[in-house]
């Protein structure tokens, strides 16, 4: 079942790379969000959403070019 799938050695990096992205997307959010939206709780749920969604595209950025070899 699980040797379709080679382990691959770069696949480790991809939370390394994929954190800070989640961190600046949730500033990026709480920064947009300061003085538009008047409630701290819907602020603190629009920025962790917002954090989950940009990390999460990075991730997948970073994931979809592991399988590739390298040029």
């Amino acid at each position: 079942m699980f040797s379709e799938y080679p382990c691959d050695h770069r696949s480790g990096y991809h939370d390394r790379y994929a954190a800070p992205t989640a961190v600046a997307g949730y500033a990026l959010v709480y920064g947009i969000t300061k003085e538009s939206v008047p409630s701290e709780i819907w602020r603190q749920i629009f920025c962790i959403v917002g954090g989950g969604c940009v990390g999460l595209a990075a991730w997948m950025r970073l994931a979809a070019d592991v399988g590739k070899p390298a040029r």
